[in-house]
């Protein structure tokens, strides 16, 4: 069994078809796989539909279809990782790390920060910055899109 830990970049293409959703859809296939997000996951995929919607991507109904959905899924199918504040120090200790030499934002950050508090996990991502982050951090890491 292989565990994925999805940042908020391969969360959305399980919701929206884009360059990455087939790969991201065959790991949310795999029952046995435990599919983790961050609670920062949440709050961000709910800022990246409102967002398609001010600029006429989406419509009301379609964010209304996949808010029901991702509700369904976060019941049922992630497990959802809580943000305290060792979380918050880890991401101060990878920003110290890192952010000399490559410019991790802050959110990447913390989502990187609650994914190393895991055992057996694959990254995935479709920012390569965080990506060669998280590899620095010795994590597997799978890019989508």
């Amino acid at each position: 069994m292989q565990n994925h830990y999805l940042d908020t970049s391969a969360l959305v293409k399980l919701y929206r078809e884009e360059s990455g959703t087939d790969e991201v859809e065959r790991i949310f296939s795999l029952e046995e796989s435990a599919i983790i997000i961050s609670e920062l996951a949440v709050v961000e995929f709910y800022s990246t539909l409102y967002r398609l919607l001010r600029m006429n991507e989406i419509t009301d109904g379609i964010l209304k279809s996949v808010v029901e959905s991702f509700e369904r899924d976060c019941k049922f199918r992630f497990l959802i990782k809580p943000i305290g504040q060792d979380i918050f120090n880890k991401a101060k200790e990878i920003i110290t790390k890192h952010g000399s030499k490559k410019s991790i934002r802050t959110l990447d950050a913390i989502q990187l920060a609650v994914s190393l508090k895991m055992k057996d996990i694959v990254f995935v991502s479709a920012d390569e910055l965080l990506l060669e982050c998280a590899k620095d951090e010795k994590l597997k890491v799978l890019r989508v899109g």
